[in-house]
């Protein structure tokens, strides 16, 4: 199983760190690769246009085949056991 994660702009500051240490972590059970897509300029156009060119953008990185799982801040909390939870039977239904 590969895991794909997509971040709108790159990510900087403190918050590499912790990136990194996650996908170390994680590397050991999952194919996993991060990615970052430009952010869209919000100068001249709307908030909803800025959401469309930027999932635009993140649709254009992520292959058909893969279910797309978006992490927003509007979305269900999950702690970290349950996305590894979460993530293992999803590993366990992609095996033959």
């Amino acid at each position: 199983m590969k895991i794909l994660v997509v971040t709108v702009g790159k990510v900087r500051g403190p918050l590499i760190e912790s990136v990194q240490e996650y996908e170390k972590r994680a590397s050991r059970y999952w194919k996993i690769e991060f990615i970052s897509v430009a952010q869209e300029s919000a100068r001249s156009i709307s908030p909803e246009k800025v959401k469309e060119a930027e999932a635009s953008r993140i649709l254009s990185k992520v292959p058909v085949q893969f279910e797309l799982i978006a992490l927003t801040r509007e979305g269900e909390g999950i702690t970290s056991l349950g996305l590894s939870e979460f993530l293992d039977k999803r590993l366990m239904d992609a095996l033959p």
